[in-house]
């Protein structure tokens, strides 16, 4: 099975909870995921306002465990697609309720399963009206997006 198919499917899976609706907390906005394993995570899109050279400032999308560390891929088994599945979901959603003009996401640049879910979310991305650039530094790949005019 091809790994865009498989994470479509999982993003329909049974048990995964996308909590609504997403919320806003200050320059932020979150979103709370329970996977079907019970694992908790908060989507997290903070506008770095006039920063980076963009003039409404950069939005800045991570997600976190409960814990409120930076998610480490180091979870069991499927739990990372499923993962990615409803992150891919939520990131839609908060695009199309709050219209930015530009946001970006990083990852570490050893996590080259990671890198590969990015590769195919930004593709998706770019589907939808979105240009984006990729960067690769000594410890990370940068994905930067901008809304296509």
């Amino acid at each position: 099975m091809r790994l865009k198919q498989y994470i479509n499917e999982l993003a329909m899976k049974k048990g995964t909870i996308i909590k609504a609706p997403i919320y806003k907390v200050e320059d932020s906005y979150k979103q709370d995921i329970i996977l079907s394993n019970g694992l908790k995570f908060k989507f997290v899109c903070h506008n770095f306002r006039n920063a980076f050279g963009f003039e409404d400032g950069l939005w800045e999308v991570s997600f976190e465990d409960e814990e409120k560390r930076k998610y480490q891929v180091q979870k069991p088994e499927g739990t990372v697609l499923e993962l990615f599945a409803a992150l891919q979901k939520v990131l839609i959603t908060f695009l199309s309720k709050t219209n930015p003009s530009n946001f970006r996401f990083t990852a570490d640049v050893d996590e080259k399963s990671r890198v590969k879910l990015y590769d195919i979310i930004a593709k998706k991305l770019k589907k939808k009206g979105w240009k984006y650039s990729k960067k690769s530094t000594s410890i990370a790949v940068i994905y930067t997006f901008t809304k296509e005019k």
